[in-house]
């Protein structure tokens, strides 16, 4: 195989800039990169569904219909984050990938914090802040009262709680203040063992699983999509042993140690 990670400044790699500062140039850095490559992208389709043919004991994905058009395709790589369970569900594979709402409150332009200070987490309950361009950014998982799972509209009544706590741990962010305009919430992918499902679906030559990082996504993005393109191309990975991360351990029985942080 010779295709391979974009290379990296070790100095940037392991800089004290956090992953939610950089996903975005991340991201774009990699579309650029795989369009140099002949990579073509379709924004705003909506995937429908698969065709499929039965292949002995095992199923092959042949074309992948959207809202545009069907695709013929060679593999399929289900990498939907939250979504992950509703795309599965197109090709008869039920995942046990759930959403988890997150909310971030964003405080207004501050030097509270010196803007290289590590991201902070207290793992009793996840409550975690970070500095970002001026700002704290506060974080504290709870249960939301949205009763979509699907729903990112922002819930204010969450600020109070998640400032009593930020106060609790760090009693200068008794004078931050928050700026209600810029906060936002999202969904994390989330895996009954909080670690990925990678590698290729049981019961399928060609349909490939990229789903559950719980939390860790842009962190692991890198190794993971390297790490399936050797699957893809080589038949198995090469750079790492995935077999921890297999899709099937769970049904197995045989799930990962469950570590909570985020």
């Amino acid at each position: 195989m010779s295709i391979k990670c974009p290379p990296f400044d070790r100095r940037k790699r392991f800089s004290r800039r956090r992953d939610c500062e950089v996903c975005g140039k991340f991201r774009r850095g990699y579309m650029e990169g795989a369009k140099q490559l002949g990579a073509q992208f379709e924004f705003g389709t909506q995937c429908l569904g698969f065709s499929m043919e039965e292949r002995g004991a095992s199923n092959r994905v042949t074309d992948v219909r959207t809202s545009k058009e069907a695709y013929r395709i060679g593999s399929v790589v289900n990498a939907a984050g939250a979504w992950a369970a509703v795309v599965g569900r197109m090709a008869g594979i039920a995942l046990p990938i759930t959403p988890a709402k997150r909310q971030v409150a964003v405080s207004y332009p501050t030097n509270l914090l010196p803007e290289d200070m590590p991201m902070t987490i207290f793992t009793e309950d996840s409550f975690h802040f970070r500095a970002r361009e001026g700002r704290v950014l506060l974080l504290l998982p709870v249960d939301y009262r949205t009763r979509d799972p699907f729903d990112t509209t922002f819930e204010e009544w969450w600020i109070e709680k998640v400032m009593a706590r930020a106060k609790e741990c760090v009693p200068k962010f008794a004078s931050l203040a928050i700026d209600r305009a810029n906060c936002v919430a999202g969904l994390y992918e989330m895996s009954p063992d909080r670690h990925q499902l990678l590698g290729k679906a049981p019961g399928f030559e060609n349909f490939y699983l990229a789903n559950g990082s719980s939390g860790h996504g842009v962190m692991h993005s890198p190794s993971l999509g390297q790490l399936l393109a050797e699957e893809i191309l080589d038949g198995r990975t090469t750079s790492l042993d995935t077999t921890s991360l297999r899709p099937s351990r769970l049904a197995e029985g045989k799930p990962n140690p469950v570590m909570e942080f985020l």
